[in-house]
């Protein structure tokens, strides 16, 4: 295996291990689930998720969004900081277990 082969191994393996429960898992499965995730580290936009991740729509993104937060995997909050409110969305709970087993920061 290459060195980015062993790599992306090693980061599919923690996420795996956070979500040990096959419920939990079909989540893991969808096609945002991982990528939203991984962004949201800290409170993000919808439209900062949404220009980081180029190819995702619109519908895509809000459809994947209500799921996470429905199983509490991200958190929605409504930032009052600025004179038009706008909710973020940080990841929490196993959200927050995913997002530090993937660590773009490495």
């Amino acid at each position: 295996m290459t060195p980015k082969g062993v790599k992306a191994a090693e980061i599919a393996s923690r996420i795996v291990a956070a979500v040990p429960d096959e419920k939990e898992f079909a989540l893991l499965r969808k096609s945002w689930t991982v990528p939203i995730l991984a962004l949201t580290a800290t409170p993000q936009r919808f439209s900062g998720i949404r220009s980081d991740l180029t190819t995702i729509t619109d519908r895509a993104l809000s459809a994947s969004l209500v799921r996470l937060e429905e199983r509490e995997w991200i958190k929605r909050d409504i930032n009052m900081s600025e004179r038009q409110p706008f909710p973020t969305y940080c990841a929490a709970n196993t959200g927050i277990q995913i997002n530090h087993a993937i660590d773009l920061r490495a």
